[in-house]
């Protein structure tokens, strides 16, 4: 999600929000030296397991991004440490031990102003901010091979998403029967379960996970071709009870364990007059908006979507907030007073459901945020040529585009 609009390649895929925060490393040890995050102590490993959070699939072209703890739930000893490899935009957050995980997320994470929510209200600008609990780790000073984060199952252990390492391992000091539910604050459908199992009982093998890792890549790569093929050779209409024809469009489509990053069709032909709606019921991961024109949506995908900034007073006090008071981490004088600043027209719905050749129109962010409108239709009253109209979703940029071309009436 500039960090929402900002762009940054991991296998081959664009992701959001990774901008300004290859730098952080700085920012965060100084906020934890300052008291603003507290975690769990450190503890050593005895034996370790690899576990792989997402990746690109890129199988038959298809824009695909996986959304799995790849590898299938673990059974573990007390004294195991997991290493999660973030293998694109995601966090590894342990719930605390022995919660009900859906009850947990639904309090906890979507949406705005929850807990662990990606985004929270900014009263100060009259519009959002990344939430720094879910974003950044519950505690910078570990996470690390030689120093893994400990978890005792008394609280949230979170290895953030703005990090330089990708690598998080944490190690478990757990009962045997304790249940522990790990989730993706980012795309909070994202789970996978640990269970602490007696010394005596076997523990899940590296090899089985790599087995498992390989066969749900592969399947999940298959299915994400296969959708992506079958949505782009699709171009559907319907009528309205009024004789208002409408054209089906979807804003990326999720599935079981993957993502597709595409608008589709890729290229829309309509009539002057007629209306499209962009569909987010194929939605389970992934946030997305429907921005035109292109320029416009993309200097504010540049630009509007995660900005450093400096709230002296708190969001009870005046704002705006102050632009950074340092070029660099930790970007304010005081850490506790960082943000990152997500603007209303970047977030929200704008426009009056009608388009020209250059008006502003845009769904808002729709998804797990849900702060835009879906499904999003907007009447085109202005014909066209040939190349159409160029948009984008403001959180995946130009990785993320489509065109709609509109001929005249017959």
């Amino acid at each position: 999600m500039s960090p929402m609009g900002g762009l940054a390649a991991r296998e081959g895929k664009v992701h959001f929000v990774i901008k300004h925060l290859r730098r952080v490393s700085a920012l965060l040890a100084v906020v934890m030296a300052s008291g603003l995050l507290i975690g769990p102590m450190s503890a050593q490993a005895q034996s370790v397991l690899r576990v792989q959070v997402g990746g690109f699939l890129g199988s038959g072209g298809a824009p695909a991004d996986g959304m799995r703890f790849y590898g299938g739930n673990l059974r573990v000893h007390d004294g195991t440490t997991v290493r999660f490899n973030l293998a694109g935009f995601h966090t590894a957050t342990l719930m605390p031990a022995n919660v009900d995980g859906d009850l947990w997320a639904a309090q906890n994470t979507g949406g705005i102003d929850k807990p662990f929510s990606v985004a929270s209200s900014d009263p100060d600008d009259s519009a959002y901010k990344f939430n720094n609990q879910a974003i950044f780790p519950s505690d910078p000073t570990c996470g690390t091979a030689a120093n893994p984060c400990g978890y005792d199952g008394s609280t949230v252990v979170n290895s953030g998403a703005f990090v330089d390492d990708p690598r998080f391992s944490v190690t478990i000091d757990g009962s045997p029967g304790d249940v522990i539910h790990v989730i993706c604050l980012i795309h909070p459908e994202m789970r996978m379960r640990i269970e602490v199992v007696p010394g005596g009982d076997p523990e899940t093998t590296q090899e089985q996970i790599n087995a498992r890792r390989m066969r749900e890549r592969a399947r999940d790569s298959d299915s994400a071709a296969a959708l992506h093929n079958k949505l782009s050779k699709r171009q559907s209409k319907h009528v309205t009870r009024n004789g208002r024809v409408v054209w089906d469009a979807f804003a990326g489509y999720d599935a079981d364990g993957f993502a597709l990053l595409a608008n589709y069709p890729r290229r829309l032909v309509i009539r002057k007059g007629q209306r499209v709606r962009w569909h987010s019921s194929g939605l389970i991961y992934e946030d997305h908006s429907v921005t035109f024109p292109f320029d416009k949506g993309r200097k504010i995908s540049r630009s509007e979507g995660g900005q450093p900034a400096c709230d002296p007073d708190g969001d009870a006090g005046p704002g705006p907030d102050n632009p950074p008071e340092l070029e660099g981490p930790p970007f304010c004088n005081d850490p506790s007073q960082f943000e990152f600043d997500i603007s209303a027209r970047f977030a929200e719905m704008r426009g009056d459901n009608r388009h020209g050749l250059k008006d502003f129109d845009s769904s808002g962010l729709f998804g797990n945020i849900n702060v835009g409108k879906s499904p999003y239709t907007l009447r085109f009253t202005k014909s066209t040529s040939n190349k159409g109209l160029r948009y984008l979703c403001v959180i995946h940029g130009t990785f993320m585009d489509g065109r709609v071309v509109v001929r005249p009436r017959r």
